[in-house]
């Protein structure tokens, strides 16, 4: 009977202890410091990264996720990056393909739109 008891207080103080765990464990994922990361790891291997003054911020493919605030990304491949792209990542490959990976709280024009602009 007594080592039923202390077996029942053990199992409630180890579930105790995993929850105080568990409660001050931030288990959110910070994509800046994983997209951060994997431009140091590309770097390291030679992958290139390509900013362009010239080319304006559009983008014809963008998701977004349904959280608040939203958080977007442009899907779309061209020469060179915008030049407020944080996270640049280009192909190997002639020309290059590159795209940029930042998040952002809303969708880029659609670059239809922006070259309508421009002609205008």
């Amino acid at each position: 009977m007594e080592l039923n008891k202390r077996m029942v207080m053990v199992k409630v103080a180890l579930m105790l202890l995993l929850m105080m765990i568990t409660a001050t464990v931030d288990a959110r994922l910070d994509r800046r410091a994983i997209a951060g990361a994997q431009m140091d790891l590309m770097s390291s291997f030679g992958i290139l990264t390509s900013k362009s003054s010239k080319s304006e911020a559009c983008c014809d493919s963008c998701t977004c996720t349904r959280s608040d605030p939203p958080q977007c990304q442009c899907h779309d491949w061209k020469e060179t990056c915008y030049a407020g792209c944080d996270v640049c990542i280009c192909q190997l490959i002639y020309p290059p393909r590159c795209r940029c990976f930042d998040i952002t709280k809303s969708c880029l024009p659609t670059c239809s739109s922006s070259a309508g602009k421009a002609e205008s």
